[in-house]
């Protein structure tokens, strides 16, 4: 089996190039999209993408990264004949919801980011009739080597340094990245085409993760508590 991943330099693309030199399983890196040769690889594995961190702000960015770049990887799949392309879109797809999120539940995407995210998954699941298509929606990710700006790192940055932060008591399915990086590794072992959730299907306040962290460290965080009507996303 020869996999080729793109957006190692990702949270989700970092994990998945361990997990698999972890399992001596031969993969290599694509760093350049636009000069794409698939000859020899079987599977694809397709993380990288644009506009998931709030400095990513740039709407043509956006739409060059993750519709372009996707849809010349499924043209340059088709063309050499691979099994399976896996795609890591977002639960963002599916939009605000009043009950949990199931694979079949209707995508009212908000934003650059998610619209264009689901636009990928849509080309992706055309492309079936020539091979496996699996889009797995991750859920909240965090892990080692998350982005310092991000919730878990920031609450973490506070009960180190004592600086003051703001939080809004938003819900949030957490899923570990190493989690996230292990079914795709299933995936890979028994593919199939469809769409796959990823999260726990418990949802958490951000104001119990601060909790959590607190008592973790036996350190109080300087928080400033924003509340605002809860939503659901799990």
């Amino acid at each position: 089996m020869n996999i080729l991943i793109t957006g190692t330099s990702g949270l989700v693309g970092g994990e998945v190039n361990k997990l698999l030199n972890g399992h001596s399983i031969s993969h290599e890196v694509l760093r350049h999209p636009s000069c794409i040769d698939l000859r020899g690889y079987d599977t694809v594995i397709h993380c990288s993408a644009y506009g998931n961190h709030r400095f990513q702000t740039d709407v043509n960015e956006m739409i060059q990264a993750n519709i372009i770049n996707t849809y010349n990887l499924l043209e340059a799949s088709k063309k050499d004949k691979i099994k399976t392309f896996i795609l890591i879109g977002t639960s963002s797809e599916y939009g605000i919801k009043n009950k949990p999120m199931r694979e079949d539940s209707p995508c009212h995407p908000q934003g650059f980011y998610a619209i264009t995210k689901h636009c990928a998954s849509l080309l992706a699941l055309e492309y079936k009739k020539y091979f496996n298509v699996v889009v797995i929606r991750p859920f909240s990710i965090y892990g080692e080597n998350e982005a310092d700006h991000r919730l878990i790192p920031t609450i973490i940055d506070s009960i180190k340094t004592g600086r003051k932060i703001e939080i809004v008591n938003a819900f949030h399915d957490w899923i570990h990245v190493s989690d996230v990086a292990n079914l795709i590794k299933k995936v890979i072992e028994k593919p199939f085409s469809g769409i796959l959730n990823c999260g726990t299907g418990i949802q958490t306040d951000n104001v119990e993760i601060v909790g959590l962290l607190q008592n973790i460290s036996g350190k109080k965080v300087n928080m400033i508590r924003h509340d605002v009507p809860l939503s659901n996303w799990v």
